[in-house]
């Protein structure tokens, strides 16, 4: 197993950081799956969009923490959708695939690319 220092993430492993990198993919995406719902709904539909716009998901938590402050029952239905996406649509096997071939993918291009 290969050791990664402590300092490479402020202390944090690598997978703590993938987790709150995830974590923020996954508030972003019900939020959007949220604006879809809230479609027919305008004024939740524009609200959703402006907030978006007003404050990007660079944290996930953060982000449902000023939702909250904002509107509680939209901030809900995001963190519910968010728990349910991360839980059962997100293709996790799929994803490493995709992160395993793009990184061979990239490797090989920029090792073409010296020789």
């Amino acid at each position: 197993k290969m050791f990664v220092p402590a300092g490479a993430f402020g202390g944090e492993t690598p997978e703590k950081k993938a987790s709150r990198l995830l974590t923020a993919l996954f508030t972003y995406v019900a939020t959007w799956i949220g604006t879809r719902e809230a479609a027919r709904v305008t004024n939740v539909h524009a609200f959703l969009l402006d907030f978006l716009e007003a404050n990007p998901v660079k944290d996930g938590d953060a982000f449902l923490e000023k939702l909250t402050a904002a509107d509680p029952s939209i901030a809900r239905r995001v963190m519910d959708v968010r728990t349910a996406y991360a839980g059962g649509d997100f293709e996790w096997d799929i994803c490493r695939g995709l992160v395993m071939q793009n990184m061979e993918k990239s490797n090989a291009e920029i090792q073409r690319g010296f020789l």
